[in-house]
């Protein structure tokens, strides 16, 4: 099989539906899905979704069931050592495809330029993740922006199984795709840009993220609601880049800052335009010793409590224009 849409599934038969009703009729015979469902309580309405759609998809469809719920890191990596395909689409059960628009990706997968792509997709703000095709090592912040959302990204599957790393930790990292990713577009100094047009995610907001139901590294990333959750999560995409920067022997974390900073003064934004109470539980969260911080952006937040909200969104927003180019 040259292409499988993997869609990593947990309990929502429903949004589940969606995504697989956009495949109807659609007929390809170098394409398959496999729906991979981590052992959720909603496992008998998925599967009833499955049966249903297996006689009006035109490629081979089937449901993968996990024994036990290996949460989110572990479902992912799993899939690569399971699925034989020779690349690997991962869709989270919440997005669609537009799959008239699949046929330019099927071309240029035939074609085995790259082992990583990057597909732009679709919320409701427009289109993101702008993939700048060029490889530049000063560049690899984009790259792992643009891995943080794993919808959309197409490994190689043989490329991910040569890496060597350390599967119970990525099974814990939150990030386990952007290790890969970042890792692979390392190796081999390249990676690709997939047609635009073709995804559409669900999401649940830019930093407001809703439940997460299968997570089971902590307890504090099990509510991702609240203003203080993006921050709880930054620590794990930095320890996950300084273990890129130690694995791969280049100083990623160094390249990495620049960006990460300019992300975190914009978050602290955002924050502020929310209102005073809210900026007050954001700023005690970033004071508390395990984030990462620089004296300037201190300084700067400390200085936010004295900006009106609404001053705050206006910058929020006009740096968000040159922030989001990636990821």
């Amino acid at each position: 099989m040259l292409l499988t849409f993997v869609v990593l599934s947990y309990n929502r038969p429903d949004k589940l539906e969606r995504i697989l009703s956009h495949f109807s009729g659609f007929n390809e015979k170098s394409v398959a899905i496999v729906v991979k469902d981590d052992n959720s309580p909603f496992l008998s309405s998925i599967e009833k979704i499955v049966n249903k759609y297996k006689g009006s998809i035109g490629i081979p469809l089937s449901l993968q069931k996990n024994e036990s719920n290996l949460g989110y890191d572990g479902n992912l990596l799993d899939a690569f050592e399971k699925i034989e395909s020779e690349y690997i689409f991962l869709l989270s059960d919440d997005d669609y495809v537009k799959v008239e628009e699949l046929s330019e990706l099927i071309t240029m997968l035939k074609k085995r330029e790259h082992y990583i792509y990057f597909t732009p997709y679709n919320d409701i703000e427009g289109e993101w993740r702008i993939v700048n095709p060029v490889y530049s090592l000063t560049q690899i912040a984009d790259v792992i922006y643009n891995s943080v959302l794993f919808s959309g990204l197409i490994f190689n599957k043989n490329a991910v199984m040569d890496l060597e790393f350390n599967k119970d930790y990525l099974s814990q990292s939150i990030y386990s795709q952007v290790y890969l990713a970042t890792m692979i577009a390392l190796k081999y100094d390249a990676y690709g840009a997939a047609p635009s047009g073709i995804l559409f995610v669900g999401g649940d907001g830019e930093n407001f993220f809703g439940k997460n139901q299968s997570a089971v590294n902590s307890d504090i990333l099990s509510d991702r609601t609240q203003i203080t959750s993006n921050l709880n999560y930054q620590q794990f995409l930095l320890k996950v880049v300084d273990k890129i920067s130690v694995d791969s022997g280049y100083q990623i974390s160094k390249y990495f800052w620049a960006s990460y900073s300019k992300r975190l003064m914009g978050y602290g934004f955002k924050a502020r335009a929310l209102g005073l109470l809210e900026y007050k539980i954001f700023l005690f969260s970033y004071f508390e010793p395990g984030v990462k911080k620089s004296l300037f952006i201190s300084f700067l937040f400390a200085c936010l409590i004295l900006m009106p909200s609404k001053l705050a969104n206006i910058i929020y927003k006009v740096g968000k224009s040159f922030l989001r180019t990636s990821g």
